[in-house]
C-alpha cells in the first residue's frame, strides 16, 4: 500500500508542481514525497532492476538537452570547464583528506562523501 501512496503521491504532487511551473517538478517532486514518507517511517529498498531502469530514463531525459549548438559552445570554451572541474576534484580531494585526517568521520566516509558522485557509493 505504501507503494501505491508513493506513485500516486508523487504524480500529484509533480502534476500540481508543473501546473505551478516550478523546473525540473517531475524530478523534484517525486524526491520530496519520498522523503515526508521517510520521515514519516516508510522503508522500502527499490529492487536493483527498478533502481537502473530510474537511472536510465533520467540519463535519457537528460541526454537530450545536449544539443549540437551546446557541444559547439563546450569544444569553444574547453578551458574554463576543464580548470572549473579540475579545481573542483581538487577541492574535494583537499576536503576528503583533512575530513579523514582531523575529524571523528570514519575515513571511508569522509573520502567517498567528499568526492564529487561518490557519496553513492557509501
Amino acid at each position: 500500500m505504501n507503494w501505491v501512496i508513493l506513485t500516486v503521491g508523487s504524480l500529484l504532487v509533480a502534476y500540481l508542481a508543473q501546473l505551478a511551473h516550478i523546473p525540473a517538478s517531475w524530478l523534484i517532486a517525486p524526491l520530496l514525497v519520498a522523503m515526508a514518507m521517510a520521515v514519516g517511517g516508510f522503508r522500502a529498498k527499490i529492487p536493483r532492476q527498478a533502481f537502473t531502469i530510474g537511472q536510465a530514463i533520467i540519463a535519457i531525459t537528460l541526454s537530450q538537452t545536449i544539443t549540437p549548438p551546446i557541444l559547439a559552445e563546450i569544444a569553444q570554451q574547453w578551458l574554463p570547464i576543464v580548470t572549473v572541474v579540475g579545481m573542483s576534484v581538487i577541492a574535494a580531494g583537499t576536503s576528503g583528506w583533512l575530513l579523514a585526517r582531523y575529524s571523528p568521520i570514519a575515513p571511508q566516509t569522509a573520502a567517498w562523501g567528499s568526492t564529487p558522485g561518490g557519496a553513492t557509493t557509501m
